[in-house]
């Protein structure tokens, strides 16, 4: 990875276009197997919140536009894969359904009871949190739910949906250690 340390963005050589699928906390990023760390953007936490001058307030610009592009771009497949490896460092316990392609050609996902449940069901237990139950349903940055989600929305407040920008924001990462 090449890093432009300036505006806190990163060019995937690999893939050519800016890679903060994983933006994590430095701890998070000792704890990551080697063969991960490739594939993790440390995120800068330090960056001024109210740029001093002119220079500082165009490479924030800058870093906003690329987040916001990157979201726009960011499949839920992916957004899925992602919270599935950092959910699985912080101990939880994962639950999500994969579609399936069928002899006609058609993608399937068999489920026995109503459509539109949650995309992921994450559960764990912490001697000082206690029982954690999180329901995500994942979208991309503009994706909407369907009638049969928002009927499962509708018996379970507690559900949240995901999206590129929560990964990006680093609010995901949050959620996962348990600190939201």
């Amino acid at each position: 990875m090449k890093d432009y340390p300036e505006d806190n963005i990163y060019q995937c050589e690999t893939h050519g276009t800016y890679d903060a699928r994983l933006p994590v906390s430095e701890d998070t990023f000792r704890l990551a197997k080697p063969e991960q760390r490739p594939h993790l953007v440390v995120r800068n936490d330090n960056l001024p919140t109210q740029p001093d001058n002119a220079t500082s307030m165009k490479a924030q610009a800058r870093k906003k536009d690329a987040q916001a592009i990157i979201a726009e771009s960011m499949s839920e497949e992916d957004l899925q894969k992602n919270i599935i490896a950092m959910a699985k460092q912080f101990g939880w316990l994962i639950h999500s359904e994969r579609p399936a392609l069928t002899k006609e050609g058609q993608w399937r996902t068999p489920i026995q009871g109503d459509k539109g449940f949650y995309d992921l069901i994450l559960k764990r237990y912490t001697p000082n949190r206690g029982y954690e139950t999180l329901e995500w349903e994942l979208k991309s940055e503009k994706g909407k739910l369907s009638e049969a989600q928002e009927a499962w929305f509708a018996v379970s407040p507690s559900t949240e949906v995901i999206r590129p920008s929560d990964w990006l924001s680093g609010r995901v990462e949050k959620r996962l250690r348990g600190d939201l």
